[in-house]
């Protein structure tokens, strides 16, 4: 199982390397300390043996002879066996005790053997030998012959070695303790914000999407906060979208349908009468606004799908500026009906992939409101180019200047030039802002020096 919690891998990390320094100190300080030498420690002790040692050879020296210093020797070893905290005895060259610093009950079996680590300064060696939880250092000094012959000084350091067990048991359970705290308060202040969390969700959730988690900092529940929080904003806009989507269709259905039911009303009487003059066009005018929801409800599916991503785009290498030049065939009854001038200024050679299908829709909605809305005898404008990677179109029209509101709104559903109830279902321009999005690419609407231009610009 993935930990995916940052403040749990935070604690569980710490924890390991506490736990793993703890035990390498315990490793350490317990299993090695039979191989542990301190040469500065050694040295200490060296000084003080070789102090030691001169003031010994200096007593016999005034003394003349080992034999006339004895009770001055014995009260230096024992001042010295106090001092150094170790036990210190004179040998002669038999290995007999001559002098002592302790009592007899207290003096050490001979120790001879058994040291395994060495260490030597000038004439005097320093041997460490671990038995149990003992260790020792001792120590085997000859005095100068010329003072004793065969007289040795011998010194002894005895203690126990360090209780690194209960040390490390203790740490261990220190550490467990402090982690536990720190475990404690991290879950406690996530539970907190957690707690917010709910809250916040319980309040969208029973309708006030217009609340927010407030989000402070940054960790886990922060993103996931911000997370919501940009689900809520998408869930409101698709929520208050379809609202108006809901309100707009109702009312663009309304008018053709109360068309039909004043002419079917009509039509009712005058068959009642036995009149049946003109009924060809009144079924006429039925059938136009029968056409005009059936287009109306295509349009509304079309948008749908592509606000709701349903549609699966089918790439495919093109031409976009061959397919508006074979697009601008289907309007040469509007051109020549209302005597347009056309000017193209087309780029025909470059590679485009894209959805052509979308893009035909898309285009086609583009020039049928341009020869919609251009007046008789006007002009209209067309121009393609390639711009650092992208392909770029405008399609201009003699129309008169737009208040920068209707610009603002062009592409909205249902939103329609001047707002003109005729000119169609108004959800042709944000059909065509939608497959042009989904190409990654970007629409915009402006008055320029020839009129109302659309601008298109997609990746290619």
């Amino acid at each position: 199982m993935k930990i995916r919690n940052l403040y749990i891998k935070l604690f569980i990390s710490l924890l390991l390397i506490l736990i793993a320094l703890q035990v390498s100190f315990f490793i350490d300080l317990n299993f090695t300390e039979e191989r542990r030498i301190h040469p500065e420690r050694d040295q200490n002790r060296v000084m003080k043996i070789q102090i030691l040692k001169e003031l010994i050879e200096e007593n016999i020296r005034l003394n003349n002879g080992f034999a006339w210093a004895g009770k001055d020797l014995q009260e230096i070893i024992s001042s010295a066996g106090k001092l150094y905290n170790a036990k210190i005895w004179i040998e002669d060259s038999n290995g007999t005790p001559m002098l002592e610093s302790f009592s007899l009950e207290d003096r050490p079996a001979k120790v001879t053997t058994g040291f395994d680590i060495d260490a030597k300064f000038g004439d005097v060696t320093i041997s460490h030998i671990f038995r149990k939880k003992l260790k020792f250092i001792f120590t085997d000094v000859p005095f100068d012959p010329k003072i004793g012959d065969g007289l040795s000084l011998h010194i002894l350091y005895e203690g126990e070695m360090g209780n690194y067990k209960s040390r490390f048991m203790i740490g261990l359970a220190g550490i467990i303790l402090i982690m536990t705290i720190f475990a404690l308060s991290v879950l406690q202040f996530i539970r907190i914000k957690v707690n917010l969390f709910r809250r916040s969700v319980l309040r969208i959730a029973d309708g006030d999407l217009s609340h927010r988690v407030a989000v402070n900092g940054r960790g886990v529940v922060e993103d996931l906060g911000r997370a919501f929080n940009s689900m809520t904003d998408k869930l409101e806009k698709m929520i208050t979208s379809s609202k108006e989507i809901t309100a707009n269709v109702s009312h663009e259905i309304r008018t053709p349908l109360a068309r039909i039911r004043v002419v079917e009303d009509l039509l009712r009487k005058k068959f009642g009468r036995g009149d049946f003059s003109g009924y060809e066009r009144h079924l006429d005018n039925i059938r136009e606004d029968i056409q005009i929801l059936d287009d109306l409800v295509g349009r509304l599916l079309e948008f749908i799908k592509l606000d709701n991503y349903e549609s699966t785009p089918k790439y495919e290498q093109f031409n976009p500026s061959e397919l508006i030049n074979d697009l601008l065939v289907r309007f040469e009854p509007v051109i020549e009906y209302k005597n347009l001038s056309i000017k193209k200024d087309i780029l025909f050679s470059f590679p485009f992939t894209g959805d052509r299908n979308a893009l035909t829709s898309a285009l086609l909605n583009i020039l049928d409101n341009a020869f919609k809305y251009t007046p008789e005898h006007g002009n209209i404008t067309i121009k393609t180019s390639l711009e650092q990677g992208f392909f770029e179109t405008s399609i201009t029209n003699s129309f008169k200047k737009l208040d920068q509101e209707d610009l603002d709104n062009i592409f909205k559903p249902f939103e329609r030039a001047l707002h003109s109830d005729n000119a169609g279902s108004g959800l042709g321009l944000a059909i065509t802002k939608k497959i042009v999005e989904n190409h990654g690419g970007n629409i915009i609407a402006l008055n320029s020096t020839e009129g109302f231009e659309i601008r298109v610009r997609l990746p290619l």
